[in-house]
Parts: C-alpha cells; sequence; structure tokens
C-alpha cells in the first residue's frame, strides 16, 4: 500500500489539505503541530480535507481529524468539509459520528493546487 502523505495549500482565507494513501500515527505529530498553528493568524476562514486518495486511517488520523474539527467549530463556528469518495473511508467516517461534526461531500473530485508538504 501506498504510504501516507498529508500536504496544504492556503489560497486566500481558505485552507485545502490533502491526506493521501495509509494515513498511520507516523504522520500524526507534524499534523497535530500543523493543527495548532493554522488558526494563529485569523487568515484561514474556510477548510476542506481532501480524502479523494485515502486508503486507510488509523485512529491517530481519525482522532486528529476530530481535533481539527473542534477547532474550526471553535475558532470560526463552522464545519470542515471533507471530499470523501469511497465507501470504505466514508463507513468509517460515519461509525465515528464524523458526520456530526463535518460536512462530508461523497461526490467530488481530487482538489488540484500547488500543495506543501507537512512535515513528519
Amino acid at each position: 500500500m501506498t504510504a501516507g502523505t498529508i500536504r496544504y495549500a492556503i489560497n486566500g482565507s481558505c485552507c485545502v489539505i490533502r491526506m493521501e494513501g495509509r494515513l498511520t500515527h507516523r504522520l500524526g505529530v507534524g499534523f497535530g503541530v500543523f493543527i495548532d498553528g493554522l488558526f494563529d493568524d485569523g487568515m484561514v476562514r474556510d477548510l476542506m480535507v481532501d480524502l479523494v486518495q485515502a486508503v486507510y486511517m488509523d485512529s491517530t488520523i481519525l482522532g486528529l481529524l476530530g481535533k481539527l474539527a473542534n477547532c474550526a467549530q471553535n475558532k470560526l463556528s463552522s464545519r470542515v468539509t471533507l471530499v470523501s469518495p469511497s465507501d470504505d473511508v466514508n463507513t468509517v467516517l460515519m461509525s465515528m459520528g464524523f458526520d456530526d461534526v463535518f460536512v462530508i461531500l461523497k461526490d467530488g473530485n481530487r482538489i488540484d493546487q500547488d500543495m506543501l508538504h507537512i512535515p513528519v
């Protein structure tokens, strides 16, 4: 299976996070630090997570997505949009109750932007 990567781009006030491959705890520290600093400057007002190429997420990554949802709700009073066409991934998201805290779009294409890697 493809090793996981997490990348991001900020376009104006929108931050797009692309998560691909097998997303495991080894990506957790870098992703957690990224989330902690995401709202510091007040520029980000909208968030979208592209899961089009995600094939697996462990509990660490799911917990960090939950943290992202909580931060967005607390700081922006809005919900993060997840683009996830995979039935397997969506089954996990729904079983975790993520449909209550995220807007989940099953139809969507990969978001094409130049992305920066979130360090591991």
